[in-house]
């Protein structure tokens, strides 16, 4: 199973409408050399999906240290203009990875109407985690604060991340305890 059919059925149903924020690893664990697959994997799974307003709707933000919006759901009303976004998506770089923190900022600041969440109106939200490094804070408690919320959380990772620790923070624990080949080194 992919992500992209994971996030098509979770409701059983051919009209997907989700509400889908990338949070992406930014420090050197992912680095300039991995940067451009990390990109390719994000717009090959928005290529993938109806991107607009009443179907799927996406954000993108960015972690090392801090985390910092790229755009909110409510950004980007189609699928070109959220695969441009990405296309230009650089580094923040660093290498602490407040992996914790960053899901927590994700939940207060992505998910909220204001932001073009949908979840008052029962649409689906989903976190999807990219990391190329080992969390250097908590994790799995703000990932239960995630699900408590009715934030599915899926995971992508490197060969640098704790997959246990992925594993348990991820909705789809077979999903995640698979991996498959992006670019050496790279998995999902």
């Amino acid at each position: 199973m992919t992500i992209v059919n994971a996030l098509s059925t979770l409701a059983g149903t051919q009209k997907v409408v989700r509400d889908i924020v990338f949070l992406v690893d930014g420090s050197n664990y992912i680095g300039s050399t991995n940067l451009p697959y990390v990109r390719d994997f994000i717009i090959n799974v928005v290529n993938q999906l109806d991107v607009r307003p009443d179907r799927v709707q996406i954000g993108l933000l960015q972690f090392a240290e801090r985390p910092k919006i790229e755009f909110y759901l409510n950004t980007y009303q189609n699928r070109q203009d959220v695969v441009n976004a990405i296309s230009q998506l650089r580094l923040t770089g660093g290498s602490v990875l407040n992996t914790g923190a960053a899901m927590n900022h994700a939940f207060t600041t992505m998910f909220l109407p204001s932001a073009g969440s949908r979840r008052m109106q029962g649409i689906q939200q989903v976190l999807i985690l990219i990391t190329g490094g080992p969390a250097q804070d908590e994790v799995k408690n703000v990932a239960d604060q995630l699900a408590l919320g009715g934030v599915l959380t899926f995971t992508v990772s490197s060969g640098q991340a704790d997959a246990e620790l992925l594993k348990s923070v991820a909705f789809v624990k077979d999903l995640c305890s698979r991996r498959f080949w992006i670019h050496p080194g790279f998995y999902y």
